[in-house]
């Protein structure tokens, strides 16, 4: 049993650890992009990569960087009336492959014209083919039959920290604009803190 535990925290980290030798220009551009965006940052993608794009897009509000996870389905009944044309459109999807997915990324594209990113697994999806700028982390699932989400959710999660965090540095935001969002909780208590103790 703790094998198993210990297999599936060493497949996780190795996969993080290789993402630091593979940042190259293209996230250069995703965080510039992020950091001019007049709009909204508009994240999406089905079952739980759409559980880590919300919680991405929930980091970036926090910070005051406008941002929403929306769900695909949503969007094609409706809900794509978030998006206007300076928003960027950013998808999270390990095969690339998924239908209603790539429904909405076609719609996006003919219709606002908007910049499309994507993070996923593979050079030859048709998200990757369909994408202005991609994240392309390759990875071998942890948990069971190497087919549960498990390692590839923890590296879009990754991925969406890092970006979030470079975003923060490019546009200069400070602590002030978390206290601003996050007045509550121990987040807002431990910033009151420190506020009061200087």
């Amino acid at each position: 049993m703790k094998e198993i535990i210990k297999e599936c925290f060493r497949k996780e980290a190795e996969t993080l650890a290789s993402l630091i030798g593979k940042v190259d220009d293209e996230y250069v551009k995703i965080v510039s992009l992020f950091a001019q965006c007049k709009g909204k940052l508009i994240f999406t993608g089905v079952g739980k990569s759409l559980q880590v794009a919300k919680k991405i897009a929930s980091s970036f509000v926090s910070l005051g960087i406008k941002s929403i996870a929306l769900d695909p389905l949503s969007m094609l009944h409706g809900d794509i009336g978030f998006l206007d044309k300076d928003d960027i459109f950013i998808c999270l999807s390990k095969s690339g492959e998924t239908d209603i997915l790539l429904d909405v990324v076609n719609y996006v594209k003919e219709t606002f014209r908007i910049p499309i990113i994507s993070i996923s697994a593979s050079y030859m999806s048709t998200l990757f083919k369909s994408s202005d700028y991609s994240i392309i982390v390759e990875c071998e699932e942890s948990g069971p039959f190497n087919i549960v989400p498990t390692t590839s959710t923890t590296v879009m999660m990754a991925i969406g920290d890092a970006l979030l965090s470079a975003v923060v540095n490019v546009k200069g935001i400070t602590i002030d604009e978390l206290r601003k969002n996050h007045p509550s909780g121990d987040i807002g208590k431990k910033i009151t803190k420190d506020i009061n103790n200087k």
